[in-house]
């Protein structure tokens, strides 16, 4: 998801508010604003309400190769995937991108209330969603979960500044695939440890050499 210059369309005829609007130099409306939405996860398994259906959690990873200096992943499970190879997952990195390089300098954190409550209406917005479509009326009850998140952490100025933020989320089907390094990074840690193993190796070997010789020589000259 990106949110590149999103505007917002204010619809409203009060005077006052408009005025404010012009005087803002954010295109959203607001002078310091930050961007949320609603998320609602749904799933056709089994509701038990004596069992958690839904939960998030997070891991801590050392792979940073594709989000430097981000060792931490998030992720929402439904009961199956943390359990059986069924189910269905979300994963994520906690970082939010505020250009499009992908720079750690400019980056901000999603932030996700692991609070969640079950559907208790059906909203228009839902009415025209794929979940609807799948569920009908019995989407509300469903295995479903509802949170917010938002985008922004203190002193980052807010979305004004850049104008510009990501979130990247992956889905599957199943349990969450264990991180593994890719060949590149095991290529560089390889060489990274080997490299200095053998400049260590070759000295450890220079030196004892020097000392034999120095003894042999020492032994023919008395």
């Amino acid at each position: 998801m990106v949110l590149d210059h999103l505007v917002l369309n204010l619809n409203t005829t009060d005077d006052e508010i408009l005025m404010e609007v012009k005087e803002t130099t954010d295109i959203s409306g607001f002078k310091k604003a930050r961007w949320a939405m609603d998320l609602i996860i749904f799933s056709s398994e089994p509701l038990n309400e004596e069992e958690k259906g839904i939960e998030f959690s997070t891991e801590k990873s050392l792979d940073d190769e594709n989000t430097p200096g981000v060792f931490h992943l998030d992720q929402i499970t439904t009961k199956l995937a943390r359990t059986t190879k069924q189910g269905g997952y979300m994963q994520w990195r906690p970082v939010s991108y505020l250009s499009s390089d992908r720079d750690i300098n400019l980056s901000t954190d999603p932030n996700i209330d692991g609070n969640f409550t079950s559907l208790t209406e059906i909203s228009i917005a839902l009415e025209e969603s794929l979940a609807y479509a799948v569920f009908g009326d019995k989407l509300e009850s469903a295995m479903t979960a509802q949170t917010k998140v938002s985008f922004g952490q203190k002193k980052d100025k807010f979305y004004a500044a850049n104008n510009y933020t990501t979130w990247t989320v992956g889905f599957g089907h199943g349990s969450p695939p264990k991180e593994t390094f890719s060949t590149m990074v095991i290529l560089v840690i390889t060489l990274g440890l080997s490299i200095p193993a053998l400049m260590f190796l070759i000295g450890c070997v220079v030196i004892a050499s020097r000392k034999c010789r120095r003894s042999t020589d020492q032994l023919i000259v008395n």
